[in-house]
């Protein structure tokens, strides 16, 4: 992990600036994590390491991956390929799937729209309860889908989002909501536009997405994904969205995601009035990883009788890559999700054990992965008494607040 000082020119995902970056966070060569391994993927993926690498937009402030034709050809291979687990976790599903839904939900209960369009609709699992709810237009875009229709009679388009195609269903809707799919576009200021395009004076925009802010300041080895083109913090999502003539009115964040609920204005009100935030995020991000790299080695190298992560997430895929060559893949993996047991996950030759039944007495030291669960799994195994020394991968974190509490922004 490195600063690189090299012109890299890029047009920002975020804000639509073309500008020149001369600094860049370079990553080293990381394993492409898709989730638990595939025979498809893996004859596609197996021992290959992809370029990883950071800029940071002068104008947003947006961390984004810069483009690389690389990239892009393995996304579409992994996006469009049957028989390959998405690398993101299903809407509804138990762990981070069900903990995000959940508060999602709270955002959105308060609301009693007519007409809903949802920008990424996965399975349906969410835009299905609109209809529930008694909404007259319920429709989801999603591209990869696999139906046309839900259980209760929401319209899935099996095509990307775009005002044309969804004013076939309403001219304008009350609601527009995204759940995990900003972070994944190269064109987010021209969907956030689309999007206030359809909404009628007073309608909702809702987007939830992983936090960037909180792992670039901790220095969390597992935020960066190949996926994941852009890395948002609540200023530029404000940004963002003021740009659009959106008027936010609440943003809540913790660790693990940003939900951001704004509102169209009429007369739109076009361009930002918020501040970018501060410069430097990448230099800080890299110093900090540094200290995790480190830290992770040093137990590693020290213990007595063997290593085991727990979390096969996209952090352990990540600090495997990043670990000196003699020490990867030399560690036992642990994971709370029985759908992971007895499987290998990507980036990481090892099978995975499950919480319950592991024999916790062939391991002297424990390593914590996950950066957003890191206390309720490290309170997990204090709670059964396993006899091995407990690590925290990111022991001393900075980043505030950790709990669900409405941060008012914008101006009444």
């Amino acid at each position: 992990m490195r600063i690189v000082n090299e012109p890299v020119a890029f047009t920002c995902n975020g804000c639509g600036a073309t500008q020149v970056s001369s600094h860049v966070a370079d990553l080293g060569p990381l394993s492409f994590w898709y989730g638990i391994k595939s025979e498809v993927a893996e004859k596609v993926l197996r021992g290959r390491n992809f370029p990883s690498r950071l800029v940071e937009c002068e104008k947003c402030r947006l961390v984004q991956q810069p483009p690389s034709s690389e990239i892009a050809e393995v996304l579409q291979f992994i996006y469009s390929t049957a028989g390959i687990n998405n690398p993101s976790a299903a809407a509804g599903s138990k762990g981070w799937g069900a903990q995000v839904v959940m508060q999602l939900r709270e955002v959105l209960k308060g609301l009693d729209p007519a007409c809903v369009l949802e920008i990424g609709c996965g399975s349906g699992f969410l835009i299905d309860e609109w209809k529930i709810r008694g909404a007259k237009v319920a429709v989801g875009f999603e591209p990869s889908s696999a139906i046309d229709e839900t259980p209760n009679g929401a319209t899935v388009v099996r095509d990307y989002f775009g005002v044309s195609k969804a004013r076939e269903f309403s001219e304008h809707f009350d609601l527009i909501y995204s759940f995990g799919v900003l972070e994944h576009l190269s064109n987010v200021h021209s969907v956030v536009a689309a999007a206030a395009e359809l909404l009628m004076p007073g309608g909702d925009f809702i987007a939830e997405m992983p936090n960037g802010e909180a792992g670039l300041m901790d220095g969390d080895l597992g935020m960066f994904a190949h996926e994941h083109l852009n890395y948002f913090t609540p200023a530029n999502l404000t940004l963002i969205c003021e740009g659009a003539g959106l008027r936010v009115q609440r943003i809540i964040h913790n660790r693990m995601e940003i939900i951001i609920h704004a509102r169209r204005e009429f007369p739109a009100r076009m361009g930002s009035q918020s501040e970018p935030g501060p410069s430097g995020t990448l230099q800080a991000f890299i110093s900090k990883g540094h200290v995790r790299q480190r830290r992770i080695k040093d137990i590693i190298r020290k213990s007595q009788a063997g290593v085991a992560m727990y979390g096969a997430c996209l952090g352990l895929c990540n600090i495997n890559a990043l670990l000196p060559e003699e020490r990867r893949n030399r560690f036992g993996v642990i994971d709370s999700d029985s759908a992971k047991w007895s499987r290998e996950v990507a980036g990481v030759n090892a099978t995975v054990s499950g919480s319950e039944g592991t024999d916790y007495s062939m391991y002297s030291d424990i390593i914590v992965v996950p950066y957003a669960f890191q206390e309720e799994i490290y309170r997990y195994l204090q709670g059964r008494n396993v006899p091995c020394k407990l690590w925290r991968a990111y022991e001393g974190t900075s980043y505030t607040p950790a709990s669900w509490e409405a941060e008012a922004v914008g101006k009444s």
